[in-house]
C-alpha cells in the first residue's frame, strides 16, 4: 500500500499496483515512518478530545475481566481494584454529579 497525505494533513492509502492512482491527485508521497507518525498523532488527537466518560470507559477493564478477578479473588481481586481505583482517580467526575 502507498499512502499519501493531503494539504489538511488528511492519510490516504492506494493499491501498490497503480490501480486507483488516478485519485491521488494532489497528495503527497508519505515514507512509512512518516504514516505511522502522522496516523498515531491523529489517534492521539482523536483520544485527547473524547469525553472524559468515553476516555474511561476506553481503559476501564471489561465486566468480564473484572468479574473473573473477583472470582478469582487474592491477589487478582486486589490488582483489579487498585486499576479501577487509578483510573477513577485519572478520570474524576466532575463536580454535580
Amino acid at each position: 500500500m502507498k499512502h499519501y497525505k493531503d494539504e489538511n494533513n488528511n492519510l490516504y492509502g492506494y493499491e501498490e499496483d497503480g490501480s486507483q492512482d488516478h485519485l491521488i491527485g494532489g497528495k503527497v508521497l508519505l515514507s512509512n515512518e512518516e504514516f505511522e507518525m502522522l496516523q498515531l498523532q491523529k489517534q492521539k488527537e482523536f483520544m485527547d478530545n473524547l469525553p472524559l466518560d468515553l476516555k474511561m470507559t476506553a481503559e476501564m477493564p471489561t465486566q468480564q475481566e473484572q468479574m473473573e478477578a473477583l472470582l478469582t479473588g487474592g491477589q487478582a481481586a486486589a490488582d483489579m481494584l487498585t486499576k479501577i481505583k487509578a483510573i477513577k482517580e485519572k478520570y474524576p467526575k466532575p463536580e454535580g454529579f
